[in-house]
């Protein structure tokens, strides 16, 4: 991973905030273990999963985990949350060493990998000492 997002920031960008939560997440804050009544999905991806330009509400992932809550059947389903981990700029092998590095731990029940065309472009290398 060449960058990641800096925990506990926001800026203003494309007149949007984007607000960044503990973990590095433009999301709310999850557990490492999660209750056992959800049924967690992680979205790996870049900008377009992150939602540059856009509120958090209209993100896809956070679009998706409103249509699976509005679409549970009952009480006793589990709940779904969708965490959105995408980082601006990432592609395939950065996204992949993020879920290795950090995603694995918060145990997903399914992981998504959200792809765009240039996600197969090398990765870019460090800049600076």
């Amino acid at each position: 991973m060449s960058h990641e997002h800096v925990p506990d920031s926001q800026a203003v960008l494309m007149g949007v905030t984007m607000k960044i939560n503990s973990q590095g997440l433009r999301d709310r804050e999850f557990p490492i273990r999660k209750d056992s009544d959800a049924y967690r999905i992680m979205i790996l991806g870049d900008s377009m999963t992150v939602g540059w330009g856009a509120p958090v509400e209209t993100t896809y992932p956070k679009v998706l985990e409103i249509l699976l809550e509005e679409s549970r059947p009952d009480s006793a389903a589990p709940r779904c949350e969708v965490m959105n981990t995408g980082v601006g700029n990432y592609n395939t092998s950065q996204e992949a060493a993020y879920f290795k590095d950090k995603g694995l731990a918060f145990k997903p029940d399914m992981v998504v990998l959200g792809f765009y065309i240039n996600d197969a472009e090398p990765t870019p290398r460090p800049s600076g000492g």
